[in-house]
């Protein structure tokens, strides 16, 4: 092979367990053996096997050298037959626009059959490999590694590899067979993964709005029951109440309550008003989830622990550090009564706080990332290194654009509709005056944002200040290419590149932009990548970002009748010193309080 050159291959392995030892047949059957896994010996499995396959780009000769030192998995790798593996598509995690859960990843591969056996340890010469892998062993769930290899000078090396678990493993009516696979975020979709979880438990006779004696079965193994405690909170109906004690077991037990349609108040500010109804025996009793000076962060490890994800892929280290630099001091205060799914959960709470979160398959976390313009853009792109000559596309997005934004808050009864204006008693809203004019785009864009029941008034105001600042000028799409060994950068980063336009003065217009995607694309000769950026309306200049329209330093404007300007929400609630302009343009301002500066 010529000097540096460089060539491409992937590896996808399968875990399945195996049966080490002793096989022995299931009377039921009339194989001549069993095969050592689940499905055709008596025994439990006490090991794994690694079933892997690979792209035809390099050799046997290659793979056989490659295969003891870099596989090391002391079982065969599925090289003989060129075109093992046809095709592959992947499809990574994509950023929403306007922040929250972003689209799920996932994988499959097209593979063709052949005259062989999958094994393990026992093989037979009729029937075909993937055939008889299928015919012994249940394959959904299984760990699966999509492993990207790279070979230059007969050198072999891993550059990446990403984890996946096995949804289907299917045949085609061409007798290929297809591979496909789900990431670990595929679980916040799952039906049955609801936070907090449904109790099911039912009151035992009928009550009126005094009682504070709450008749139920007592006891998750009770028909009808739960396993109640001191300090939870209930929901029966619309009513809230607070369990101050649990008296007795099974179908005597009862619930001590405080007198009824009490407010039920956190450690800081009061969680939600109720009001006291009567109710019926049979009545469902859903037991709550309560917010009471959560860290934003510590919510939502809790509910993606509790519908499944492993622990295992949430850095809270990496979380806790992002969301101290963006949402220092600020908690969820709030109940949580209705069954959601855990994405609905996940994604209203990522909108409020204006968060991305997404999987990273490479690293096999879930990754979070604050929205602001404060972030600073240490990566910058180039033609030809980078992006790929005559692949960059942009596209202005005029729906984004956003000169005003509110969000209506302060949900007192949590038990009312969270989507009706007459459930929130405030809003908060920001604008940005400076691009309305008949000079610029000259009229207004007034977005509302989902109102919430976990701001506060600050909180509120945050949010709504980093939406306009970050979309007051029209955000652009750019899309591009990029070779591998030019990916420096990953989905969530901030990074600046060449618009492929030119400013006034002539030079070339550099724009900083949040990378959106970053999607590996397989075909005959290796591997690029597809990926996309959303503009980033920067608040400070100096830095590789600068350049876009408007950036370099952060202007406030305030006119007319103000009250309780607070300038360090203004700005965003950045945690370190920065420079901001601001204009008074006949401002009036004034405080409604002797401890809030006018």
């Amino acid at each position: 092979m010529a000097s540096n050159t460089e060539i491409h291959f992937e590896v996808v392995q399968i875990y399945a367990p195996y049966v080490s030892g002793t096989c022995t047949l299931p009377p039921d059957k009339f194989w001549p053996e069993g095969y050592h896994t689940p499905l055709t010996c008596v025994e439990s499995s006490n090991a794994t096997w690694c079933y892997s396959f690979s792209t035809s780009r390099i050799g046997s000769n290659e793979l056989l050298a490659f295969r003891p030192t870099d596989l090391n998995t002391g079982q065969p790798i599925t090289y003989a037959m060129p075109d093992r593996i046809k095709s592959i598509t992947e499809t990574a995690a994509v950023l929403s626009d306007e922040s929250g859960l972003a689209s799920r990843p996932s994988f499959s591969c097209v593979m063709s059959d052949f005259n062989g056996d999958p094994g393990p340890v026992n093989t037979t010469t009729d029937g075909t490999y993937f055939s008889k892998l299928i015919a012994r062993n249940i394959m959904d769930n299984r760990d699966c590694y999509l492993l990207r290899y790279k070979m230059v000078d007969n050198v072999i090396s891993l550059v990446s590899s990403s984890h996946y678990y096995v949804d289907s493993f299917s045949v085609t009516a061409s007798n290929d067979y297809v591979l496909r696979c789900k990431s670990t975020l595929e679980r916040t979709h799952q039906r049955n993964k609801k936070f907090p979880p449904p109790t099911g438990a039912r009151l035992r006779l009928d009550i009126d709005q005094a009682t504070t004696t709450i008749p139920v079965f007592g006891g998750a193994s009770t028909e009808y029951g739960a396993d109640f405690a001191a300090g939870q909170v209930i929901r029966v109906g619309n009513e809230f109440m607070k369990i101050i004690s649990v008296n007795g077991t099974g179908n005597s037990a009862t619930l001590t309550v405080p007198p009824r349609g009490s407010t039920i108040v956190g450690d800081i500010v009061p969680l939600t008003t109720t009001v006291a109804e009567s109710h019926d025996s049979g009545d469902n009793i859903q037991i709550c989830h309560v917010s009471n000076q959560e860290e934003i962060y510590d919510f939502l490890s809790d509910v993606l622990i509790s519908i499944g994800v492993p622990s295992s892929y949430i850095p809270l280290a990496d979380w806790t550090a992002e969301i101290d630099d963006y949402w220092a001091n600020y908690f969820i205060n709030t109940i949580w009564s209705e069954p959601l799914s855990g994405r609905e959960v996940i994604d209203r709470v990522c909108k409020a706080f204006m968060l991305d979160m997404w999987e990273d398959t490479e690293t096999s976390t879930i990754r979070l990332s604050a929205v602001s313009v404060w972030k600073y853009s240490p990566i910058a792109l180039s033609i030809g290194r980078g992006i790929e000559y005559s692949s960059l596309r942009g596209t202005q997005l005029p729906d984004l654009r956003t000169s005003q934004t509110y969000i209506r808050h302060d949900m007192k009864n949590k038990a009312s509709n969270d989507t009706d204006i007459e459930s929130y008693e405030a809003l908060a809203q920001y604008n940005d005056t400076q691009y309305n004019g008949t000079d610029y785009y000259g009229r207004e864009k007034v977005v509302e944002l989902e109102a919430s029941p976990i701001h506060t008034t600050q909180s509120a105001e945050i949010r709504t200040q980093r939406n306009t600042v970050r979309f007051s000028i029209t955000p652009r799409r750019f899309e591009w290419l990029t070779q591998e060994k030019y990916k420096n950068y990953a989905i969530g980063d901030v990074i600046s590149i060449p618009s492929g336009t030119v400013q006034p003065d002539g030079s070339p217009e550099v724009v900083r932009c949040q990378v959106m995607k970053v999607n590996p694309k397989y075909n005959n000769i290796g591997r690029e990548y597809a990926c996309s950026g959303l503009s980033y309306l920067a608040a400070f200049g100096g830095d590789t970002g600068g350049g876009a329209p408007g950036e370099g330093q952060l202007v406030i404007t305030l006119s007319g009748n103000l009250t309780n300007v607070d300038l360090w929400v203004q700005a965003g609630a950045i945690s370190t010193a920065v420079d901001v302009l601001v204009i008074f343009d006949g401002a009036t301002i004034g405080s409604t309080a002797y401890n809030t500066p006018a």
